[in-house]
Protein backbone atom coordinates (compact mmCIF):
# COMPACT_ATOMS: atom_id res chain seq x y z
CA UNK A 1 0.00 0.00 0.00
CA UNK A 2 1.40 3.27 -0.78
CA UNK A 3 0.98 6.72 1.43
CA UNK A 4 1.74 9.66 -1.30
CA UNK A 5 1.60 9.65 -5.16
CA UNK A 6 3.70 12.23 -6.82
CA UNK A 7 2.81 13.14 -10.04
CA UNK A 8 5.14 14.96 -12.34
CA UNK A 9 4.21 16.67 -15.88
CA UNK A 10 2.02 19.10 -17.37
CA UNK A 11 -0.64 21.55 -15.93
CA UNK A 12 -2.84 23.12 -18.55
CA UNK A 13 -5.55 25.51 -18.71
CA UNK A 14 -7.95 23.74 -21.34
CA UNK A 15 -10.09 24.98 -23.57
CA UNK A 16 -12.37 22.52 -25.45
CA UNK A 17 -14.90 22.86 -28.32
CA UNK A 18 -17.66 20.59 -29.35
CA UNK A 19 -19.72 21.12 -32.60
CA UNK A 20 -23.26 20.19 -32.29
CA UNK A 21 -23.02 18.82 -35.04
CA UNK A 22 -20.93 16.81 -38.08
CA UNK A 23 -17.52 19.07 -38.26
CA UNK A 24 -17.27 21.36 -41.97
CA UNK A 25 -13.65 21.49 -42.35
CA UNK A 26 -13.15 25.37 -43.56
CA UNK A 27 -16.31 26.65 -41.69
CA UNK A 28 -17.16 27.82 -38.58
CA UNK A 29 -19.19 25.64 -36.59
CA UNK A 30 -21.46 26.35 -34.43
CA UNK A 31 -21.23 24.39 -30.64
CA UNK A 32 -19.88 25.15 -26.95
CA UNK A 33 -16.75 25.91 -25.66
CA UNK A 34 -15.78 25.28 -21.95
CA UNK A 35 -12.72 26.57 -20.48
CA UNK A 36 -11.56 24.37 -17.39
CA UNK A 37 -8.24 22.98 -15.86
CA UNK A 38 -5.89 20.66 -17.82
CA UNK A 39 -2.71 18.79 -18.54
CA UNK A 40 -1.96 15.21 -18.08
CA UNK A 41 -0.23 15.03 -14.34
CA UNK A 42 -2.63 17.60 -13.56
CA UNK A 43 -5.95 15.78 -14.33
CA UNK A 44 -4.54 12.33 -12.49
CA UNK A 45 -3.62 14.69 -9.36
CA UNK A 46 -7.22 15.93 -9.52
CA UNK A 47 -8.64 12.60 -10.13
CA UNK A 48 -6.80 10.98 -7.20
CA UNK A 49 -7.17 14.32 -4.57
CA UNK A 50 -11.10 13.73 -5.38
CA UNK A 51 -10.54 9.83 -4.87
CA UNK A 52 -9.18 10.49 -0.97
CA UNK A 53 -5.26 10.07 -2.04
CA UNK A 54 -2.20 12.05 -1.04
CA UNK A 55 -1.26 13.63 -4.23
CA UNK A 56 1.50 16.28 -4.88
CA UNK A 57 1.34 17.66 -8.07
CA UNK A 58 5.44 18.51 -9.53
CA UNK A 59 4.42 21.24 -12.35
CA UNK A 60 5.57 24.30 -13.77
CA UNK A 61 2.88 27.05 -14.08
CA UNK A 62 3.61 31.15 -14.59
CA UNK A 63 2.35 33.98 -12.65
CA UNK A 64 -1.17 34.75 -14.70
CA UNK A 65 -4.96 34.08 -14.83
CA UNK A 66 -4.57 30.20 -15.78
CA UNK A 67 -1.94 29.56 -12.81
CA UNK A 68 -4.64 31.40 -10.04
CA UNK A 69 -7.44 29.10 -12.06
CA UNK A 70 -5.31 25.92 -11.60
CA UNK A 71 -4.21 27.01 -8.10
CA UNK A 72 -8.20 27.91 -6.76
CA UNK A 73 -9.23 24.03 -8.74
CA UNK A 74 -5.95 22.25 -6.40
CA UNK A 75 -6.86 24.43 -2.87
CA UNK A 76 -10.78 23.15 -3.59
CA UNK A 77 -10.33 19.13 -4.42
CA UNK A 78 -7.13 18.75 -2.31
CA UNK A 79 -3.72 18.52 -4.52
CA UNK A 80 -0.48 19.30 -2.91
CA UNK A 81 1.27 21.79 -4.19
CA UNK A 82 3.96 21.64 -1.87
CA UNK A 83 6.79 21.66 -4.90
CA UNK A 84 4.96 23.25 -7.87
CA UNK A 85 7.50 25.43 -9.75
CA UNK A 86 6.83 29.09 -10.54
CA UNK A 87 8.10 29.90 -14.29
CA UNK A 88 8.82 33.00 -16.53
CA UNK A 89 6.57 31.34 -19.04
CA UNK A 90 3.06 31.78 -19.08
CA UNK A 91 1.00 28.51 -18.13
CA UNK A 92 0.55 26.22 -20.30
CA UNK A 93 -2.45 26.18 -22.58
CA UNK A 94 -4.62 23.38 -24.65
CA UNK A 95 -6.67 23.60 -27.07
CA UNK A 96 -8.98 20.79 -28.25
CA UNK A 97 -12.12 20.04 -30.73
CA UNK A 98 -14.37 17.06 -30.49
CA UNK A 99 -16.96 16.51 -33.20
CA UNK A 100 -20.72 15.87 -31.77
CA UNK A 101 -20.38 12.46 -30.84
CA UNK A 102 -17.31 13.62 -28.48
CA UNK A 103 -14.16 12.15 -29.99
CA UNK A 104 -11.23 14.33 -30.42
CA UNK A 105 -10.77 15.91 -34.04
CA UNK A 106 -7.80 17.96 -33.30
CA UNK A 107 -5.99 19.62 -30.35
CA UNK A 108 -3.00 21.81 -30.28
CA UNK A 109 -0.84 22.68 -26.73
CA UNK A 110 1.68 25.58 -25.70
CA UNK A 111 3.61 24.12 -22.91
CA UNK A 112 6.52 26.24 -22.46
CA UNK A 113 6.58 26.23 -19.15
CA UNK A 114 6.42 22.80 -18.80
CA UNK A 115 9.16 22.27 -21.55
CA UNK A 116 11.47 24.58 -19.60
CA UNK A 117 11.42 22.51 -16.05
CA UNK A 118 14.83 21.09 -15.48
CA UNK A 119 15.93 18.25 -12.85
CA UNK A 120 17.18 20.70 -10.87
CA UNK A 121 13.47 22.39 -10.59
CA UNK A 122 12.03 18.95 -9.19
CA UNK A 123 15.06 18.27 -7.13
CA UNK A 124 13.31 19.11 -3.98
CA UNK A 125 10.17 17.05 -4.50
CA UNK A 126 12.59 13.21 -6.15
CA UNK A 127 14.45 13.92 -2.33
CA UNK A 128 11.52 13.44 -0.30
CA UNK A 129 10.51 9.62 -2.13
CA UNK A 130 10.69 6.67 -0.31
CA UNK A 131 10.10 3.19 -1.22
CA UNK A 132 6.45 3.10 0.10
CA UNK A 133 5.55 6.10 -2.41
CA UNK A 134 3.83 5.95 -6.38
CA UNK A 135 5.23 8.07 -8.60
CA UNK A 136 3.68 9.44 -12.31
CA UNK A 137 5.32 11.49 -15.07
CA UNK A 138 4.26 11.97 -18.28
CA UNK A 139 6.62 12.75 -21.30
CA UNK A 140 5.90 16.72 -21.43
CA UNK A 141 8.52 17.28 -19.54
CA UNK A 142 11.84 18.17 -20.84
CA UNK A 143 14.10 14.46 -21.39
CA UNK A 144 16.59 15.46 -18.18
CA UNK A 145 13.89 15.39 -15.54
CA UNK A 146 12.64 12.01 -16.91
CA UNK A 147 16.20 10.36 -16.51
CA UNK A 148 15.95 12.08 -13.18
CA UNK A 149 12.73 11.08 -11.62
CA UNK A 150 13.58 7.61 -13.19
CA UNK A 151 16.93 7.27 -11.44
CA UNK A 152 15.38 9.17 -8.02
CA UNK A 153 12.44 6.53 -8.05
CA UNK A 154 14.64 3.24 -8.50
CA UNK A 155 17.10 4.65 -5.74
CA UNK A 156 14.71 4.35 -3.47
CA UNK A 157 12.78 1.83 -4.79
CA UNK A 158 9.34 3.53 -5.41
CA UNK A 159 7.37 2.35 -8.35
CA UNK A 160 7.40 4.54 -11.77
CA UNK A 161 4.57 4.59 -14.05
CA UNK A 162 5.27 6.83 -17.06
CA UNK A 163 3.03 7.82 -19.78
CA UNK A 164 4.41 8.33 -23.37
CA UNK A 165 1.42 11.47 -23.42
CA UNK A 166 1.61 11.60 -28.16
CA UNK A 167 3.13 9.73 -30.60
CA UNK A 168 5.76 12.70 -30.77
CA UNK A 169 6.82 13.17 -27.62
CA UNK A 170 6.68 9.30 -26.31
CA UNK A 171 10.25 8.45 -28.25
CA UNK A 172 11.71 11.21 -26.35
CA UNK A 173 10.94 10.11 -23.08
CA UNK A 174 11.89 6.44 -23.72
CA UNK A 175 15.29 7.56 -24.59
CA UNK A 176 15.41 8.83 -21.31
CA UNK A 177 13.49 6.79 -19.51
CA UNK A 178 16.53 5.00 -17.48
CA UNK A 179 16.17 2.98 -15.47
CA UNK A 180 13.31 1.60 -17.09
CA UNK A 181 10.06 2.45 -15.21
CA UNK A 182 7.86 -0.41 -13.44
CA UNK A 183 4.79 0.37 -15.64
CA UNK A 184 4.58 2.12 -19.30
CA UNK A 185 0.80 3.07 -20.15
CA UNK A 186 1.34 3.94 -24.05
CA UNK A 187 -1.73 4.12 -26.73
CA UNK A 188 -1.77 1.89 -29.38
CA UNK A 189 -0.06 4.58 -31.78
CA UNK A 190 2.50 5.23 -28.95
CA UNK A 191 3.38 1.64 -29.42
CA UNK A 192 4.23 2.07 -32.70
CA UNK A 193 5.95 4.95 -31.89
CA UNK A 194 7.99 3.46 -29.49
CA UNK A 195 8.76 0.66 -31.30
CA UNK A 196 9.39 1.53 -35.06
CA UNK A 197 6.66 -0.99 -35.77
CA UNK A 198 3.53 -1.13 -37.61
CA UNK A 199 1.04 -2.73 -35.23
CA UNK A 200 -2.19 -4.01 -34.83
CA UNK A 201 -4.01 -4.85 -31.44
CA UNK A 202 -3.27 -8.39 -32.13
CA UNK A 203 0.11 -7.56 -32.02
CA UNK A 204 0.52 -5.71 -28.57
CA UNK A 205 1.33 -8.56 -26.62
CA UNK A 206 4.35 -9.72 -28.55
CA UNK A 207 5.29 -6.20 -29.58
CA UNK A 208 4.90 -5.32 -25.81
CA UNK A 209 7.01 -8.58 -24.57
CA UNK A 210 10.10 -6.10 -26.21
CA UNK A 211 10.45 -3.66 -23.77
CA UNK A 212 9.58 -6.23 -20.92
CA UNK A 213 12.62 -7.99 -22.45
CA UNK A 214 14.10 -3.94 -22.08
CA UNK A 215 13.79 -3.78 -18.15
CA UNK A 216 9.94 -2.16 -17.55
CA UNK A 217 7.88 -4.78 -15.38
CA UNK A 218 4.23 -3.44 -16.84
CA UNK A 219 3.28 -2.44 -19.99
CA UNK A 220 -0.43 -1.60 -20.19
CA UNK A 221 -1.75 -0.17 -23.80
CA UNK A 222 -4.72 1.89 -23.99
CA UNK A 223 -6.94 0.83 -26.27
CA UNK A 224 -9.36 3.36 -25.68
CA UNK A 225 -13.45 2.11 -26.04
CA UNK A 226 -11.62 -1.25 -26.68
CA UNK A 227 -10.49 -1.63 -23.38
CA UNK A 228 -6.66 -2.34 -22.49
CA UNK A 229 -3.96 -5.07 -23.17
CA UNK A 230 -1.83 -5.57 -20.17
CA UNK A 231 1.65 -7.41 -20.44
CA UNK A 232 3.26 -7.94 -17.46
CA UNK A 233 7.06 -9.62 -16.47
CA UNK A 234 6.69 -13.42 -15.88
CA UNK A 235 8.84 -14.89 -13.00
CA UNK A 236 11.79 -17.30 -13.99
CA UNK A 237 11.96 -15.97 -17.04
CA UNK A 238 9.23 -17.01 -18.81
CA UNK A 239 7.20 -15.35 -21.23
CA UNK A 240 5.46 -12.41 -20.32
CA UNK A 241 1.68 -12.62 -19.11
CA UNK A 242 -1.31 -10.48 -21.07
CA UNK A 243 -4.61 -9.96 -19.78
CA UNK A 244 -7.03 -8.03 -22.25
CA UNK A 245 -9.46 -5.42 -20.33
CA UNK A 246 -12.87 -4.55 -21.93
CA UNK A 247 -14.18 -1.01 -21.20
CA UNK A 248 -17.73 -0.70 -19.91
CA UNK A 249 -20.02 0.73 -21.90
CA UNK A 250 -21.29 3.71 -21.60
CA UNK A 251 -22.64 6.97 -23.53
CA UNK A 252 -20.06 8.69 -24.59
CA UNK A 253 -20.74 12.70 -23.35
CA UNK A 254 -16.45 14.12 -23.70
CA UNK A 255 -13.57 11.84 -24.07
CA UNK A 256 -11.19 14.68 -22.67
CA UNK A 257 -9.04 13.03 -19.89
CA UNK A 258 -10.53 9.41 -20.49
CA UNK A 259 -6.49 8.31 -20.20
CA UNK A 260 -5.70 10.32 -17.80
CA UNK A 261 -8.35 8.96 -15.33
CA UNK A 262 -7.79 5.40 -16.83
CA UNK A 263 -4.44 6.13 -14.80
CA UNK A 264 -5.35 7.82 -12.01
CA UNK A 265 -7.57 4.95 -11.32
CA UNK A 266 -5.27 2.68 -11.70
CA UNK A 267 -3.27 4.29 -9.39
CA UNK A 268 -5.56 5.12 -6.51
CA UNK A 269 -6.92 0.89 -6.75
CA UNK A 270 -2.56 -0.04 -6.82
CA UNK A 271 -1.76 2.13 -3.97
CA UNK A 272 -4.86 1.09 -1.96
CA UNK A 273 -3.53 -2.74 -2.05
CA UNK A 274 -5.40 -4.12 -5.27
CA UNK A 275 -3.24 -5.95 -7.37
CA UNK A 276 -2.37 -5.03 -11.05
CA UNK A 277 -5.34 -6.48 -13.01
CA UNK A 278 -7.77 -5.42 -10.16
CA UNK A 279 -6.15 -1.71 -9.97
CA UNK A 280 -6.67 -2.22 -14.23
CA UNK A 281 -10.16 -3.02 -14.19
CA UNK A 282 -10.80 -0.08 -11.07
CA UNK A 283 -8.78 1.96 -13.38
CA UNK A 284 -11.68 1.52 -16.68
CA UNK A 285 -14.25 2.22 -14.03
CA UNK A 286 -12.92 5.47 -13.44
CA UNK A 287 -12.59 6.36 -16.82
CA UNK A 288 -15.91 5.54 -17.94
CA UNK A 289 -17.10 7.82 -15.53
CA UNK A 290 -15.25 10.51 -17.28
CA UNK A 291 -16.01 10.47 -20.32
CA UNK A 292 -19.76 9.77 -19.48
CA UNK A 293 -19.42 13.45 -17.97
CA UNK A 294 -18.84 16.84 -19.46
CA UNK A 295 -16.11 17.20 -17.27
CA UNK A 296 -12.28 16.62 -17.98
CA UNK A 297 -12.38 15.25 -14.41
CA UNK A 298 -15.55 14.68 -12.37
CA UNK A 299 -16.21 17.46 -9.72
CA UNK A 300 -18.63 14.46 -7.88
CA UNK A 301 -15.92 11.85 -8.46
CA UNK A 302 -15.64 9.60 -4.81
CA UNK A 303 -14.46 5.87 -4.09
CA UNK A 304 -18.68 5.45 -3.61
CA UNK A 305 -19.43 6.32 -6.86
CA UNK A 306 -16.71 4.42 -8.41
CA UNK A 307 -17.59 1.63 -6.53
CA UNK A 308 -21.39 2.32 -7.17
CA UNK A 309 -20.62 2.28 -11.19
CA UNK A 310 -18.89 -0.49 -10.95
CA UNK A 311 -21.99 -2.59 -9.57
CA UNK A 312 -23.45 -1.61 -13.08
Amino acid sequence: MSDRVFVLGGANLDLVARSTGPLVEGSSNPGHLAERPGGVARNIAENLARLGDTVQLVAAIGDDLAARVLLDNAAECGIGLDYVVRSPHPTGRYAALHAHDGELALAINDMNATESLTAADVAPALAQLTAEDLVFVDANVPPEVVTAVAEASAAVGARLVADPVSVAKGPRMWAALHPRPWLLAPNLGELQALTGRALTIQDVPAVAAMLIEDGVTHVWVKLGSSGSILVSAAEGGAHPDAVSFTAPTVKVVDVTGAGDALLAGFLHAYGEGAKVAEAAVYGHVVSALAVSSDHTVRPDLSPALVETAAKG
